[in-house]
């Protein structure tokens, strides 16, 4: 295993830990990915992240609402090849957005919690495939994205995140 990782965990080099992968459970084909996310802001802060194309833009320049509701959808920039609508299934207000990922299904929870936001995402693959990874590193520093904008921040260098966080999914489903 590379240096820094054990497990579904990620050590700095001193060996404290530095995070870990969302809980995969393998189901026949597919897989669930689930990750908890604690944002030291209020939940309609949180909220905005997940439904106003301008905050959307700073965490995920491909994706933006299309209709915030139930049956509406997010649309999904693909280049030169045009725009995707990716259904909502479940839509409540400041609460949930459960939508189709190519397929898939991802959904964002948002409780409470002690003063924070807890953002609870879920991804359901049908199944897995090269891209489940990608998606799954992506959908992590994305998450990791909104809590550096919350704080007043810009992020530093995605690219070299994504990486480390596809070799840590990589090796977590190699593990399944």
């Amino acid at each position: 295993m590379p240096n820094g990782w054990q497990g579904g965990l990620i050590f700095s080099e001193g060996g404290e830990k530095v995070a870990e992968v969302a809980e995969l459970n393998r189901s026949g084909e597919g897989l669930t990915a689930y990750r908890e996310v604690r944002y030291p802001y209020g939940k309609a802060e949180v909220w905005a992240f997940l439904t106003d194309n301008d905050r959307l833009s700073g965490w995920f320049d491909e994706l933006r609402m299309g209709e915030a509701a139930e049956g509406g959808h997010y649309l999904f920039d693909m280049g030169e090849h045009g725009r995707e609508k990716l259904e909502i299934f479940r839509f409540e207000p400041g609460e949930t957005i459960e939508f189709d990922w190519f397929g898939d299904v991802v959904r964002f929870d948002l409780v409470v919690d002690n003063g924070s936001t807890v953002l609870a995402f879920k991804e359901t693959v049908r199944k897995l495939t090269e891209q489940t990874v990608k998606d799954l590193a992506g959908w992590h520093v994305c998450l990791d994205v909104i809590g550096t904008l919350l704080a007043g921040r810009q992020p530093e260098n995605r690219h070299a995140d994504w990486e480390k966080w596809h070799e840590a999914y990589s090796l977590a489903i190699g593990e399944l």
